[in-house]
């Protein structure tokens, strides 16, 4: 296990005090588990079998007897339930799953639809789906006798000590029933201490018998039990936060004890912050609020022309703050754009210029400098590309995401009020990112009930499925614009948009129930959404503004409520945001403060950045300079020197007329900014390469990417 520098310092500082009888005036929260727990804090003997594994990883075995195995819903294959799945990607290995029988090693092969093909698998082949197994078993000789099924889990092996489940990556620890985490803690002075974290259980909801499996969490100290906590077993694990107060604690050791079934649980950026109703020093500095909508066009809300009875909420949100009306993605897509947003560059600057690759490991994000200015950072995100496996946790100390495409209310809010609900003192740093008016778009029967000039007076859900219309959409007669093709879509869109702004509502009486009245909250999304515009349907085809023109409001105290344009981009956000918390700013930033004169003094670039793009294939960028836009091309580093296309958006908002041949200013406009726009395409960090599972490109694929 790694060690934590900073906890070592911290403590040794504490003991040099108590030893000279010269305590420190202030304290204050002192995150635990940074950079992974000390060697020798977790002790005590799994309950369970452990077998030899390499560092940092866990080899878990279960006995599958033949009673477990039911025939599945395809001919020769049979299914068969684990307590404890594997997880993470061991090194050498194709999965973390490992099937026996004897000492034969069956082989895995990735869950896909080639399972339902017969020459696709062979007998003895098998995969795993959650915590189900599938085995093609033709004759039925494997499920007859006894198998082994070991679980590959991943504890410690991740850079900076971090941990990871399903749905969590986090500052913390994993640990299994019969094991200890013993927690060496220095002295907060005479106020005594609070020591904070969150739990979680993984493993499969199903049991033997008719209760769910639980684990029981004990907190310790010097023999008497001071907590007790029952976890349900998830496999998309959610947390809840745990306070024990500490009054008059005087340094010492905690044990954290593990009892139950067989799964493992998560100890949660664990804290310890000092337990008194002030401090001399307390931190003022404000917290922080980033909700992202994603794929949620600019013209969604009244500022930017849209109806202002669909999104009443936002709209008022945006009345009491500073809308900036010429925001611009930095992509037209997902990923790119959302890590300039997190990096403070521009995509193509570390490399995210198509779907094959994460972010650059160790790189200066947003969470990290916050972090390490002091902020208690946290993410909730639902998934995909905004997640885990594309880097979007670093500086995070605790990473939520899901890929359930559950109400907002089910999934979104419950996991942002468990963060909430971890309050240790310092300010906060929170980032909301949500696909719930991505495609496949729905609304909700209340939408539809409030809305009926989208979907008439008495409208049936059955006819509003997202894949009837889509079908229908290419069925249409010939002749028929592609707008009139989409329209059904498009309103389809708008009742989601209508449903978001409701769920809007409710998170920010989250975060005023919470106590961050006076939080800083930026409302902004990552890319729009083409309905028949310029030919194109959806995004990441094009730098158009229905794709990268964007919404973006700032509201908190001091901020004076105002409509302001001029082009900014999202990666003006992440400069603005480390301004309000007084952190100094990566150092290959390349934003501008949104809260400063010299807002909108530069130009703005937008890049297409396709999906299937490696970098070298030709494809759209824009600059902005003032009102004016020009589209020109990009291959690689290559930058074409002619406009493709030009526009004044102040006269022609929605790019009608190309001026890309009238007079000689949109060759001038580029030849202006030739420098910057280099910059903003050179590489400055080498992104990690990245393959997608099978089963992960099923995920992406029912949202929509890489192919039908």
């Amino acid at each position: 296990m790694k060690f934590a520098p900073l906890l070592f310092t911290l403590g040794l500082l504490a003991l040099v005090s108590a030893c000279s009888q010269e305590a420190p005036k202030a304290f204050r929260p002192l995150p635990l588990a940074r950079g992974g727990v000390p060697t020798g804090w977790i002790a005590g003997k799994p309950i369970v079998s452990v077998l030899e594994a390499p560092e940092g990883w866990l080899r878990i075995p279960e006995v599958i007897p033949p009673s477990a195995w039911i025939p599945a819903a395809w001919p020769g294959i049979y299914q068969a339930s684990v307590r404890l799945p594997g997880i993470g990607s061991p090194p050498g290995r194709p999965g973390p799953h490992e099937l026996r029988v004897g000492e034969r090693e069956l082989t895995g092969q990735p869950f896909s639809q080639d399972l339902l093909e017969p020459g696709k698998f062979a007998d003895g082949d098998f995969a795993s789906f959650g915590d189900e197994l599938f085995l093609v078993d033709r004759s039925g000789e494997l499920v007859r006798g006894p198998m082994q099924y070991i679980a590959w889990i991943e504890r410690g092996f991740r850079d900076e000590g971090r941990m990871h489940v399903p749905g969590i990556t986090c500052d913390g620890v994993l640990l299994l029933p019969g094991e200890r985490l013993r927690l060496d803690l220095p002295s907060l002075g005479d106020g005594g201490a609070e020591l904070v974290f969150g739990v979680a259980a993984f493993g499969s909801p199903k049991s033997g018998n008719d209760e769910p499996p639980e684990l029981v969490l004990r907190v310790e100290r010097g023999g008497q039990t001071l907590h007790t906590e029952s976890l349900a077993v998830e496999l998309l694990c959610s947390t809840k936060p745990v306070r024990i107060d500490l009054p008059n604690f005087e340094g010492g050791e905690l044990t954290i004890v593990i009892g139950g079934e067989l799964a493992l649980a998560l100890i949660q950026n664990p804290v310890l912050s000092p337990l008194v109703d002030s401090v001399a020093d307390v931190d003022v500095r404000p917290d922080l609020v980033l909700f992202l909508a994603d794929t949620f066009r600019a013209d969604n809300l009244a500022q930017w022309g849209g109806d202002p009875a669909l999104a009443p909420i936002m709209n008022a949100f945006g009345e009491s703050g500073l809308v900036l009306t010429d925001a611009h993605a930095p992509a037209s897509w997902t990923l790119p754009s959302q890590a300039s947003l997190l990096s403070g560059v521009y995509s193509p600057q570390i490399g995210l210029v198509g779907s094959n690759h994460a972010m650059p490991s160790q790189f200066d994000t947003l969470a990290r400098v916050l972090s390490e200015a002091g902020y208690r950072t946290a993410a909730v995100t639902d998934g995909l590309f905004v997640s885990e496996r594309y880097g979007f946790d670093q500086g995070f100390e605790v990473f939520l995401e899901s890929e359930e495409r559950a109400g907002f209310d089910q999934k979104t809010q419950q996991r942002v009020q468990s963060l909430l609900d971890a309050d240790d003192g310092r300010p906060l740093f929170l980032f909301v990112q949500t696909y719930r008016v991505h495609t496949p778009y729905f609304a909700s029967a209340q939408a539809m009930a409030e809305h009926p000039e989208l979907f008439g007076s008495d409208p049936e859900p059955a006819d509003w499925e997202f894949t009837k219309l889509f079908a229908r959409a290419g069925k249409l007669p010939k002749g028929t614009s592609l707008r009139d093709n989409l329209d059904p879509l498009r309103r389809l869109y708008l009742g989601g948009v209508a449903d978001l702004d409701r769920a809007f509502g409710g998170f920010l009486q989250q975060l005023e129930s919470a106590g961050l009245r006076d939080a800083f909250v930026v409302l902004t999304s990552d890319h729009g959404e083409a309905f028949g515009e310029h030919s194109g349907w959806a995004h990441g085809s094009s730098v158009y503004e229905e794709q990268v023109g964007i919404p973006l409001v700032i509201r908190g105290p001091g901020i004076q409520p105002e409509v302001l344009g001029g082009p900014v981009s999202l990666v003006d956000v992440t400069m603005t945001l480390a301004e309000l918390a007084g952190a100094e700013p990566g150092p290959l930033w390349v934003g501008r403060s949104l809260l400063g004169e010299e807002r909108a003094l530069g130009p703005v670039f937008s890049f297409e950045s396709p999906a299937g793009d490696d970098g070298s294939d030709t494809s759209d960028f824009a600059i902005y300079d003032g009102r004016q836009k020009i589209i020109g091309s990009i291959a690689g580093q290559a930058i074409g020197g002619e406009a493709s296309f030009a526009f004044q958006l102040s006269e022609d908002p929605d790019e009608l007329r190309d001026l890309a041949a009238s007079g000689t200013w949109p060759k001038s406009l580029i030849d202006r900014w030739s420098v910057e726009l280099a910059r903003a395409t050179r590489l400055v960090a080498e992104p990690k390469p990245l393959a997608l599972s099978e089963a992960e490109l099923i995920e992406f694929r029912a949202m929509g990417y890489f192919g039908d």
